[in-house]
C-alpha cells in the first residue's frame, strides 16, 4: 500500500471540483455554450413574435368583433325601417284608395250640384214668370 495515500487518483474517481474556466477553454464546450445561447435566443424570439402575432390576432379580433355589432345594428335598423316602410307602404295604398273614392264621390257631387243648378234656375224662372203673372193680375 505504499501508493495508496487516500486519493482516489488510481481508481478514476476524481473528487476535485470542476475547473469551469478551463473547461470553457475547450473547443467543444465553446461550441455547446453558443449553442445554447443561440437556442435561448430563438426561443426569446419566437416567443416574442408570437406574442406579438397574438397581440394582432387579439386586436383584429377585437375589430372583427366591433365590426359585427355595428353591421348587426344596421341590419336591425334596416329591419324595422322595413318593417316601417311596408306599413307605410300599406298606408299610402289605403290612403290612395280612399282619395280615389272621394274623387268619385266630388264628381258625384259635381254632376249632382250642376243639376241642382239647373233645377234651381229652373224653378227661379218659374218663379219669376208667377211673380209677373200675379202682378199682372193684380194690377188689372
Amino acid at each position: 500500500m505504499l501508493g495508496c495515500s487516500g486519493s482516489n487518483q488510481d481508481t478514476g474517481n476524481s473528487d476535485m471540483p470542476i475547473d469551469y474556466r478551463s473547461e470553457l477553454r475547450r473547443p467543444f464546450a465553446l461550441v455547446l455554450a453558443g449553442v445554447a445561447v443561440l437556442g435561448w435566443l430563438l426561443a426569446l424570439g419566437l416567443w416574442l413574435s408570437y406574442s406579438n402575432r397574438l397581440q394582432a390576432s387579439r386586436a383584429e379580433t377585437t375589430g372583427f368583433q366591433q365590426a359585427e355589432v355595428a353591421v348587426r345594428g344596421q341590419l336591425e335598423e334596416q329591419q324595422r325601417t322595413a318593417g316601417t316602410l311596408a306599413d307605410l307602404q300599406t298606408r299610402v295604398a289605403a290612403a290612395q284608395r280612399e282619395m280615389d273614392q272621394l274623387g268619385q264621390n266630388r264628381e258625384q257631387a259635381q254632376a249632382q250640384l250642376t243639376g241642382l243648378q239647373q233645377t234651381f234656375q229652373t224653378i227661379q224662372q218659374q218663379l219669376t214668370q208667377l211673380q209677373n203673372q200675379l202682378r199682372s193680375q193684380s194690377n188689372a
